[in-house]
């Protein structure tokens, strides 16, 4: 190159192009064709025309965006770009590559591709399950429920013998119950694309055992799924009959497991009751609260947050306060939001990451052993606890967050007397505590021993149920970030995620792509359907739950009201006016399946005439009337004049269903009785005043 010669404009590629003509456009060529994309190129042999040329690529079959296109477009959904957006970013893709596309796609089209990409997903597990049952897999079923807003959500997945994840799908739900969980978990099998009828029967049947928590709902659905798994299994196996009776009991072996993720969340109260336990013990005090170790590290705190002026440092009770308090907590939370990120990276994720250290629900038998050990030697030698050794090495790994190093910053090698009590109290408690948590995977426990019959069948079970809590993490971002979506289309990403989808789609032959996003966009209108539907049968259901709570509310309030009444009468009648309750046979048509004569019934109901007393009658003794005196006006028609007769209301009593209302005048010895409403009407026309 000349060095006279001026520099080189990098902005203006004619040299390239001129350089590599025809290798450039084979490029673009191969990639587009790679991706589906036609490309139009009205090319010249003049090489001063080919900085003007366009590469025009079609991104539409006919009047239909193609599939590859389609699939571009989930691809970007899922990495989070908005609908609005996904047209400027084919526009910006095809500007740095040089391509022009003849359309980009709306935001109304984008949203319609939505409901493909559940179709989608679902075809993926569809094909993973069609392998599980192919293969013999003996899966491990995983189940989870949990509200998102107003949305009961339930999900579940399997675990396969290599380890593997598969998030079978997420429904929502009118009510969180075990039978609802069932119906979730056969719509969510039953309902895939081109499922056999009796693919929900021959899935279940491969299931040997299920991960949860230990809530009563989830206990009650491994114990429904277990039911129909036993009823499903004789009439789908082949040869079922002509099995032995111990290949029939090896067959109907089902294994329930709980999420130990639990046991280390629930152990921070035996830690606080500990604590509160030694300082009971040494100033005698009576107290049911926090401890005042706790009560002190938040005295510090704020003592610590005054000094350094720092504001919004406390995080109030919700309880006790009214509802401002709600964005009151929203400030403080967001105001620390990077303390907290931070507390959750190094000290709330490593605690969490111990606890994950097992990969299979049988390695917790030699974590819980090595656990129980060590908490022993340290009720009987405290000092142990503060010489920074792990409980666990056999679970560390060289990284910056595992326990030991963790343990090591945060107790140091010298201890008082008083730090050894504290831990050989809370070395008993945890003892009780995690040989309680740990019953069954401690030496003498049903699944410790090596050679026990359960292990063969529950080869695919983990130790904790941090997948499908991660499904609901999800599930949280989309709800936080877009509370507009439609939740099938949350739940299309969250399967697509998890799952690894697309990935999965990249690896099939090109027919077998091409097939599975021709029929997902086929169904996108029966999808539509089935959405509206199903959201109208949920609403129906939640209004028909929430009718029947009304009514049993009702209904209890009414016995309340009922039980409550009849005690009163029965309070009143035996120890107020102290009624005596006739014989219960006495008034009978029969006694002893004999029939009473008309004549003896006569002769009692006469008796009865005979011995009606009207001081038998209810007394309303606390009516307001009752002992008042009044002025009443009597009118003499004859005489035309007019008279005051003074008197007192001597009691009010109850006649069948009228109020009857006792007057005694002062110059007369009888007693006069009306109707109370009479009563009443008199006073407000003035015919009756009430006097001091």
């Amino acid at each position: 190159m000349d060095e006279d010669a001026p520099p080189r404009k990098m902005s203006k590629p004619d040299t390239f192009f001129k350089q590599n003509h025809d290798a450039v456009l084979e490029k673009c060529r191969e990639t587009l064709a790679k991706y589906g994309i036609s490309g139009n190129f009205e090319t010249s042999t003049n090489l001063d025309t080919v900085p003007n040329e366009v590469i025009v690529a079609l991104l539409k079959e006919g009047h239909s965006y193609s599939n590859k296109a389609v699939e571009a477009v989930i691809s970007l959904k899922i990495n989070g770009v908005a609908d609005e957006k996904v047209g400027e970013i084919f526009k910006i893709v095809g500007e740095l590559a040089g391509i022009r596309f003849d359309c980009t796609p709306s935001a109304a089209s984008c949203r319609n591709f939505a409901l493909a990409a559940l179709h989608i997903g679902q075809s993926h597990i569809k094909s993973r399950l069609g392998k599980f049952l192919d293969n013999g897999e003996q899966l491990c079923l995983a189940s989870d429920e949990t509200t998102k807003g107003t949305s009961k959500l339930q999900a579940f997945g399997v675990f396969s013998t290599d380890g593997m994840f598969t998030c079978l799908g997420i429904k929502q739900v009118a009510e969180k119950s075990a039978q609802t969980a069932i119906t979730a978990l056969e719509a969510v099998v039953s309902q895939l694309p081109e499922a056999p009828t009796d693919l929900f029967k021959k899935f279940i049947i491969a299931v040997r055992s299920t991960i949860s928590d230990s809530a009563r709902t989830e206990v009650k659905f491994n114990d429904l799924l277990q039911s129909l798994r036993n009823e499903a299994i004789p009439g789908v196996m082949e040869n079922y009959e002509e099995l032995s009776e111990s290949e029939k009991t090896e067959i109907s072996k089902f294994s329930q497991y709980f999420c130990q993720l639990h046991v280390v969340s629930n152990f921070t109260k035996v830690a606080l009751k500990s604590l509160l336990e030694h300082e009971l013990t040494v100033d005698g005090a009576r107290r049911t609260d926090d401890p005042s170790a706790f009560v002190l590290i938040k005295l510090l705190w704020e003592a610590f947050c005054h000094k350094k002026s720092i504001n919004r440092f406390t995080f109030p009770a919700f309880l006790g306060n009214r509802f401002n308090i709600v964005f009151v907590l929203a400030s403080r939370v967001f105001f620390h939001r990077h303390h907290l990120k931070n507390l959750l990276r190094n000290v709330t994720g490593p605690l969490w990451r111990l606890a994950e250290g097992c990969d299979h629900i049988f390695e917790t038998c030699e974590y819980a052993l090595q656990l129980h050990v060590w908490l022993e030697e340290c009720a009987a030698h405290p000092f142990l606890f503060f010489e920074g050794n792990s409980p666990t090495p056999n679970l560390e790994m060289n990284s910056s967050t595992n326990s030991s190093l963790l343990l090591q910053e945060l107790v140091g090698k010298v201890s008082t007397e008083m730090g050894a009590e504290v831990v050989s109290i809370l070395s008993r408690a945890s003892i009780d505590y995690f040989s309680r948590a740990f019953v069954d995977f401690l030496p003498g426990g049903k699944y410790c021993n090596d050679a026990n019959e359960v292990r063969g069948s529950s080869s695919s079970a983990p130790a904790t149920n941090r997948n499908i809590e991660s499904v609901f993490g999800l599930m949280s971002h989309f709800f936080d970030t877009k509370p507009n979506m439609r939740l099938d289309v949350k739940v299309a990403y969250t399967l697509l995620k998890k799952n690894h989808t697309l990935e999965w789609l990249r690896t099939l032959p090109e027919e077998d792509q091409d097939k599975i996003l021709t029929d997902s966009r086929a169904a996108l209108k029966m999808m539509k359907n089935a959405s509206k539907e199903r959201q109208i049968q949920i609403e129906n259901d939640i209004l028909h739950q929430m009718k029947l709570k009304n009514q049993n509310a009702t209904k209890k309030q009414a016995k309340l009201l009922s039980d409550r009444t009849n005690a009163t009468h029965e309070v009143l009648r035996k120890l107020i006016i102290q009624q005596t309750a006739p014989y219960p046979k006495f008034f009978n048509a029969s006694v002893g399946q004999k029939q009473i004569q008309l004549e003896d019934l006569v002769q009692k109901l006469q008796l009865l005439f005979r011995t009606y007393n009207k001081n038998q009658l209810i007394v309303l003794n606390h009516h307001e009337y009752i002992g008042k005196k009044f002025e009443e006006m009597l009118t003499n028609r004859r005489r035309s004049s007019t008279s005051l007769k003074r008197g007192f209301v001597q009691d009010i009593r109850l006649s069948g269903r009228q109020k009857i209302v006792s007057l005694k005048y002062e110059d007369d010895e009888d007693t006069f009785e009306r109707e109370l409403s009479i009563f009443e009407e008199e006073l407000s026309n003035g015919i009756v005043i009430f006097i001091n």
